[in-house]
């Protein structure tokens, strides 16, 4: 593969001094120890290919099919990622090709093979596409070479290729193990306590994993090397760069991240947490740590085949309160995207009392995910999907501020209607044609409000009193009578009547027949 090329080179060239040694502060905590089990060919080999075979997995990629992974043999031919099948035929004629699979396919496959390093340690992580990590323990038999060894012939029983490596941090210890000769045998390392600096310096910075971005400024300074990144100082890496940056340094100085492996979270909890190196006020730091959290989120929703419909972004604060974040999505999702450009939107208008020192992701209501059905002539996909845009105002409003009326089962005017939280898919639906006993004001009063009222020698209306002026009344349509739920303290005996005052008004008043008052209950536009 491409990136173990690039650590053949970076072997072959002439030794530098070694990176700083880290501080006292900054070597790993005693116990700390982490395995990490490279699979190369894990794509392959869950379709029933070898490593010796000479196939390799496609999948469609900018208008054409193109290599996704290879075997060890395939890359001993030279055959790369991102080659088209026709590239990869005419070096390899004899090369087979693999459809590749959905990713969440693969995913959880990966994450059920993770499951059989339990034996090894409760806590373990599926590391997409090809990798698993265990957190060891130090009471484990043998130590640890026999936990390389146990872990080496666990795969090896199952058919998989492997490299394992043991040290301080995931992330370290991944790097060695990924970026390999491929025409060197697959040995397993285990780097000493405190030795991680010293292993990873060889290697090309790319190895740590920054983002495109960052690699190539990181590269256009010449910091092609980790020890060449290990040398700076981290004040000025910080302010360049940011947390990534940073994140990047300690690593290549052989700083372990505070990112201890969790046990598997039970099916009913999505919790993912992370501590930042250093607090920090910059936005743009916290959506780059926040979509590393939307990342392995989605990928667990997937594994549960489920989309998140409420979430929850807890920041804690240096020198202040934790701050809440409440995150509704209008349709169930699982894409990073999605999330991130939610929390960014949201971020952008809250002002925090403090520097941000982690983050908190926490799922807060789930369901299974149905995919999403695109229309083929529908155009209303260009807009704001009405999902998204009721999610955006409950967040921004409150979830009390936005409600649809639906009606109740009740005689009494002001009870026969209740507050429902929007459902699109109802709005999109419409309302089922109703039919009342007479018409009804387009508005209600909360509470009835009292009135005085003249009466016509029919008993109907002839003036009310608005605004203390008496207003006559042009018309007066009723009684309509509304009795119910004598049964109770609340018992009501009305009788209602719409009036037209000569203003042009329109009211709708009551006369309590129990009472004797005459109230105004609603008008009419």
């Amino acid at each position: 593969m491409r990136h173990a090329r690039s650590v053949q080179l970076a072997v072959r060239s002439p030794a530098p001094q070694p990176p700083p040694t880290p501080s006292p502060l900054d070597r790993p905590a005693a116990g700390r120890r982490f395995l990490v089990a490279h699979l190369p060919c894990f794509r392959l080999e869950r379709c029933g290919w070898q490593a010796d075979d000479l196939a390799v997995l496609v999948a469609e990629e900018k208008s054409a099919l193109r290599v996704q992974a290879g075997t060890l043999a395939a890359a001993r031919e030279g055959l790369r990622r991102g080659m088209t099948v026709s590239e990869a035929r005419a070096m390899c004629p004899d090369v087979r090709v693999e459809l590749a699979e959905p990713p969440e396919v693969e995913r959880a496959d990966l994450h059920d093979l993770a499951r059989l390093f339990e034996r090894l340690s409760p806590n373990l992580r599926a590391l997409p596409p090809q990798a698993i990590a265990v957190e060891l323990t130090a009471r484990l038999k043998g130590g640890e070479p026999a936990a390389l060894r146990r872990a080496r012939a666990l795969l090896e029983d199952l058919g998989h290729a492997c490299r394992v490596v043991i040290a301080d941090d995931i992330r370290g210890a991944l790097a060695l193990a990924a970026w390999w000769p491929d025409d060197a045998p697959l040995r397993d390392t285990l780097v000493p306590p405190g030795a991680l600096a010293e292993a990873l310096a060889a290697l090309p910075v790319a190895a740590l994993g920054p983002s495109p971005s960052l690699l190539d400024r990181l590269e256009l300074l010449g910091l092609r090397r980790v020890e060449d990144l290990a040398r700076l100082d981290a004040a000025s890496l910080s302010g360049r760069f940011g947390v990534e940056g940073l994140h990047l340094h300690r690593l290549a100085r052989g700083v372990p991240a505070d990112d201890p492996l969790d046990p598997p979270p039970p099916p009913g909890a999505l919790t993912l947490r992370r501590q930042l190196p250093d607090p920090t006020a910059d936005l743009g730091a916290v959506l780059h740590v926040f979509t590393e959290l939307c990342e392995r989120l989605c990928v667990a929703l997937r594994a549960r085949e489920q989309a998140a419909v409420r979430l929850q972004l807890r920041l804690t604060l240096e020198d202040a309160e934790p701050f809440s974040l409440p995150l509704r999505l209008g349709t169930p999702r699982r894409d990073p995207r999605a999330l991130v450009d939610l929390a960014h939107k949201r971020l952008e208008r809250v002002k925090l009392e403090g520097a941000v020192e982690g983050l908190t992701l926490e799922v807060l209501e789930a369901c299974p995910f149905l995919g999403q059905q695109q229309g083929l002539l529908d155009r209303s996909g260009a807009q704001e999907p009405l999902d998204e845009l009721l999610a955006r105002l409950s967040d921004a409003l409150g979830e009390a501020a936005l409600y649809c009326p639906a009606l109740e089962p009740r005689h009494r005017p002001e009870l026969s209607w209740a507050a429902r939280a929007p459902s699109p898919r109802a709005m999109r639906r419409g309302s089922p044609p109703l039919s009342a006993p007479a018409p009804r004001p387009a508005m209600l009063l909360r509470e009835p409000q009292p009135l005085r009222v003249r009466l016509g020698a029919d008993g109907r209306p002839r003036a009310v009193e608005v605004d203390q002026h008496w207003r006559e009344a042009r018309a007066a349509r009723g009684p309509e009578r509304l009795v119910g739920e004598w049964w109770t303290e609340a018992a009501f005996d009305r009788d209602y009547f719409r009036v037209e005052l000569e203003d042009g008004r329109a009211l709708w008043l009551f006369h309590d027949r129990v009472g004797g008052d005459w109230w105004l209950h609603g008008l009419w536009d």
